[in-house]
């Protein structure tokens, strides 16, 4: 783009206005030589929807201060008469159009912009009719980023032209001013009108506007007004011709990966085909500077996909594809929490947050830990008072019961971006929906993760083998020998020539299990003595001989 010459008064930092208040490069409005307040778009957003509203002539100018302190475009609307105003708005005498910039959809864009509206003049009480919203063109106006670079010196050599043109490709010659417009010419427009203006940005002698790297022209297309919009029509069909390519080389891949010596080569050569037809397509056609990506989103998502479900299939020496629509899952959740940070304040986001940070809370950690163990004991007919455990021992079983309600809130929280995305706001009353699924998640792995884990040991110790270690919870067996002529017991008849099962023979009151008969003994651990013993085959002696005794 063509460098204009210009001479500033002023630095970008630190800058002041009329009223002597500082003011950074980042507001909404500036104060130019002319006395006029105009708004700067310093917002990132992916649709412009115009709100056409009336007001009575004393309230115009605060309510057009609301507004431009917001970073929307506020101008009068001349061609607003009597004739097409109703009997209950003869009185309004103040019309004007605000360009309220919108992140997500075109679908329910205007409705989104009316509720912003109505909560901007609001607070002040003031009476203004909305009379109406659009968007400013059919498939939507996209927001792009240019940046003022420094033109080189005239005359250069052919290779420091071409250095040059690598250095403002790479942004190595940008001086840090940034510009949110909707096409070429209006970034320039609104880069000589920032010439001109009193306390505008310094820049050097010779100047350009450029857009970010990896743009392309043929995204954009001439527009009756200064705006360009997008080819919705052709970008649904690039993506459908991608995702074609893509699966066919899924498919046409899938035999090389079930053989290790081919795999590699045959990721190798699915990369190849991948990015022959679909990374130009990427790269060529959306641009990283384009603010409504969703299209290249989706490309690059499905790439990362395919990708990753081919690693899978791969190792597992399987084909991919069914990995690869559970990775296309992930991205899918991915892209819903991009759109929910994009849309929602970090309040917000830490408000969502909170079930999480609640569960992490170690007396509530405990408690999980307790269902697991709980779960686990409950097969051989125990519970966790029968095992004394440290804090440590209950905090392990904690770790796979708080990922799944991570991922479910995850799940949750990405169903919520999509909804917003498309200016569907649930509110906080499904916060409530949100602890409540979390809550459930984890309840249920936890005693589903103990359960598994108890069914297994109880298949080993019916085998008369002893199960392994469940989050410190550690079988011992043992031969019992009443120290007293009469013993107390609660529960099954104690058999003495069977080696037992427990999970803590330093207990007050031992549990002891049967393998043979599956039934659960309690006995008051100073009126026996227990020895262990190698494994729950075979039988006790009648004398302890030499063993150690507890």
């Amino acid at each position: 783009m063509a460098g204009i010459g210009s001479t500033l008064r002023q630095r970008i930092g630190g800058q002041r206005t009329a009223n002597g208040s500082s003011r950074s490069t980042t507001d909404s409005a500036t104060i130019t030589d002319d006395g006029v307040d105009v708004t700067l778009p310093v917002e990132s957003f992916d649709l412009i929807v115009r709100v056409s509203i009336s007001t009575f002539r004393e309230n115009a100018s605060w309510v057009r201060k609301a507004f431009t302190q917001r970073g929307w475009h506020c101008e009068s609307d001349a061609t607003v008469g009597p004739e097409v105003l109703g009997p209950a708005e003869q009185e309004l005498d103040s019309h004007w159009l605000v360009d309220v910039p919108v992140r997500g959809s075109r679908a329910g864009a205007e409705s989104e912009a009316l509720l912003r509206v109505q909560r901007a003049v609001k607070p002040s009480g003031r009476l203004v009719d909305i009379r109406g919203a659009w968007a400013l063109s059919p498939n939507g106006v996209s927001a792009f980023d240019y940046r003022v670079y420094e033109l080189p010196p005239a005359g250069r050599s052919r290779m420091m032209r071409l250095i040059t043109g690598w250095e403002t490709w790479a942004g190595l010659r940008d001086n840090g001013e940034v510009l949110h417009s909707y096409s070429d010419q209006h970034a320039l427009l609104e880069a000589r009108r920032r010439a001109l203006m009193r306390n505008g940005p310094e820049r050097p002698e010779r100047w350009g506007v450029r857009r970010s790297a990896l743009s392309s022209k043929n995204l954009l297309y001439p527009h009756k007004s200064l705006y360009r919009i997008r080819k919705s029509e052709a970008d649904v069909v690039r993506l459908t011709a991608a995702a074609s390519v893509e699966f066919l080389c899924v498919s046409a891949a899938a035999p090389w990966w079930r053989h290790h010596a081919l795999g590699v080569v045959g990721l190798l050569a699915f990369a190849v085909l991948y990015c022959l037809p679909v990374m130009p397509l990427v790269t060529l056609t959306f641009p990283d500077s384009s603010r409504n990506s969703n299209i290249r989103f989706a490309c690059a998502g499905s790439a990362l996909a395919t990708l990753l479900g081919v690693m899978f299939g791969l190792s597992e020496r399987q084909a991919g594809p069914r990995y690869t629509l559970v990775m296309a899952g992930f991205m899918v959740v991915g892209y819903g929490l991009y759109q929910l940070v994009r849309t929602s304040s970090v309040g917000k986001v830490v408000l969502w947050a909170t079930p999480v940070l609640i569960s992490l809370a170690p007396p509530l950690a405990e408690q999980i830990g307790r269902l697991s163990n709980w779960s686990y004991l409950g097969q051989f007919g125990m519970s966790p008072n029968d095992v004394e455990l440290s804090s440590y021992a209950q905090l392990q079983p904690v770790g796979l019961p708080l990922l799944a309600g991570v991922g479910a809130c995850l799940v949750t929280a990405a169903a919520v971006g999509l909804a917003k995305r498309f200016h569907i706001d649930l509110g906080w009353p499904f916060l409530i929906f949100f602890l409540v699924i979390y809550s459930l998640v984890v309840v249920e792995v936890a005693l589903n993760d103990g359960q598994h884990a108890g069914e297994k040991a109880l298949q080993q110790a019916t085998a008369q083998q002893l199960p392994h270690d469940y989050h410190g919870i550690a079988a011992e067996a043992v031969c019992v020998y009443p120290m007293t002529g009469s013993l107390p017991i609660h529960g099954a008849p104690l058999q003495l020539r069977t080696p037992m099962l427990t999970f803590d023979s330093q207990a007050a009151q031992v549990a002891l299990w049967n393998p043979r008969s599956s039934q659960v003994t309690r006995v008051l651990g100073n009126e026996v003595s227990l020895i262990a013993t190698r494994g729950l085959a075979g039988e006790c002696p009648i004398n302890p001989g030499g063993s150690s005794a507890r």
